[in-house]
C-alpha cells in the first residue's frame, strides 16, 4: 500500500510512502511560475493512484489574505477538483489531529522540518530549508496516513 500526504498550498509538498515507510517519491508542489502546476500535480496523482491520499484540511486565517489566499484556495480546490476526477480516494484531515500524533501542537514550522528528519534522517538535505516546511509536512501527512489508515 503506499500512503501519499498533500500538503496544499504554493510552498506545500507531496509525498509518497509505502507500508514500510520508506520514501518512494517527494517533491515541491509543482508550480509553473507562481501559480500551481495543474498538469503536473495530475501527473502526480495518477502516478500514485492506487494510493491513499491525506490533505491537509486548513481553514482561513486573518495573516493570509489577498493572493495568497487565493493561490492557496486555488491549490486546494485543485487537489480536490484533481482526486475526485480521477477517482482517487482521497481525505483530509486537519492540522491539530495529525500534529498531535508528532507533538508538534503549537510548535513552529522548523519543528516540523525536525521531526521529519528525525523519521526520515537519509533525507535530511531536501528536508533541512527552513522556507521548504510543506516538504516536511507533507511527508509528515503521508506517515500519519501509514499509521493511522
Amino acid at each position: 500500500m503506499k500512503y501519499i500526504g498533500i500538503d496544499p498550498g504554493a510552498s506545500g509538498g507531496l509525498a509518497c510512502i509505502d507500508s514500510e515507510g520508506s520514501i518512494i517519491e517527494h517533491i515541491d508542489m509543482p508550480k509553473l511560475g507562481k501559480e500551481i502546476d495543474l498538469y503536473s500535480l495530475r501527473d502526480f496523482i495518477l502516478d500514485h493512484k492506487d494510493g491513499f491520499f491525506l490533505v491537509e484540511k486548513c481553514q482561513y486565517t486573518p495573516a493570509v489574505r489577498g493572493k495568497g489566499a487565493y493561490t492557496f484556495g486555488m491549490a486546494v480546490m485543485a487537489i480536490n477538483a484533481a482526486c475526485a476526477v480521477l477517482d482517487v480516494k482521497h481525505e483530509f484531515v486537519r492540522p491539530q489531529k495529525w500534529k498531535k500524533e508528532f507533538e508538534l501542537i503549537n510548535k513552529d514550522k522548523y519543528a516540523s522540518i525536525q521531526k521529519a528528519i528525525q523519521l526520515f534522517p537519509e533525507h535530511r538535505k531536501f528536508l533541512n530549508f527552513k522556507t521548504k516546511d510543506g516538504r516536511s509536512e507533507s511527508l509528515l501527512l503521508a506517515e500519519y496516513a501509514r499509521r493511522k489508515y
